[in-house]
């Protein structure tokens, strides 16, 4: 799901010759690998940093307000 549209028979296997076919493979591979997992850790990351900062300042904020 995180990979979209890539379709490989339409972007890969042209009608005209690739000039590095091996290196597109290689990339076109690269990319299915390691989007999906590169996405999910910005994600995960980026929840846990915000929680923790919401959660340090709502303590702060109920500290001072007593």
């Amino acid at each position: 799901m995180t990979l979209g549209e890539l379709n490989y028979e339409s972007d890969f296997i042209p009608d005209v010759k690739l000039h590095y076919p091996l290196a597109a493979n290689a990339v076109f591979v690269f990319f299915c690998l390691a989007m999906p997992i590169i996405l999910m850790n910005m994600l995960v990351s980026n929840f846990l940093v915000e929680s923790i900062f919401y959660l340090f300042f709502a303590h702060l904020n109920f500290k001072y307000a007593c």
